[in-house]
């Protein structure tokens, strides 16, 4: 329960946010709760409710499981030992290709955000927009890294053996056509 409190508390910082935001969930409780804390942001607010069944990314989970209960896969907690959260970060590219679908909320830019992503603000009480950095290339997926890598030193091999996370999926920021490609790539019926 412990972490479904600290969700909670995570998602309050929401409230302050102006930017328009959809909100994917599988939970009417999360959605209600989401719709209670952004009630001040209602026309900027659209939750929809999204079934796992009906993802491509768990569609999938039965051959993940088949890859990570090979012998001597390597094992990294949660990333290739829990085939559930392998499809819950997939899923994120699916939900953004749904995003910018729906056309709901027009805009320039799309950006995949982690409801804990602002998890060390969680006291802040002030409204603030989130925009796109000033030198940000048009022509690029933006995400959150997490340290520099070692170009010489990081084969597909080595990342792969010693579950080296140098790139966060906490934000995935874009241009419609740019993102085309996690559209186009990642999310196809198999």
């Amino acid at each position: 329960m412990q972490g479904q409190k600290q969700y909670e508390k995570w998602m309050i910082v929401y409230k302050y946010m102006q930017n328009p935001v959809l909100f994917y969930t599988d939970s009417e409780k999360y959605a209600d709760l989401f719709r209670k804390i952004r009630n001040t942001n209602g026309s900027k607010t659209k939750v929809i409710i999204i079934s796992r069944e009906n993802l491509w990314a768990f569609k999938i989970k039965p051959k993940i499981a088949e890859i990570y209960s090979k012998p001597g896969y390597p094992v990294h907690y949660p990333a290739t030992y829990m085939p559930e959260y392998t499809c819950v970060m997939h899923s994120k590219l699916e939900i953004v290709k749904k995003a910018i679908e729906t056309k709901i909320f027009a805009s320039k830019y799309y950006c995949w955000l982690d409801i804990g992503y602002f998890r060390y603000l969680v006291d802040r009480r002030k409204k603030f927009y989130l925009e796109v950095p000033g030198d940000f290339n048009d022509s690029k997926i933006g995400f959150t890294k997490v340290y520099d890598r070692d170009l010489e030193k990081d084969s597909a091999e080595s990342i792969l053996l010693t579950g080296n996370v140098w790139i966060g999926g906490g934000l995935i920021l874009g241009k419609p056509d740019t993102l085309k490609f996690i559209r186009d790539s990642f999310c196809k019926e198999s």
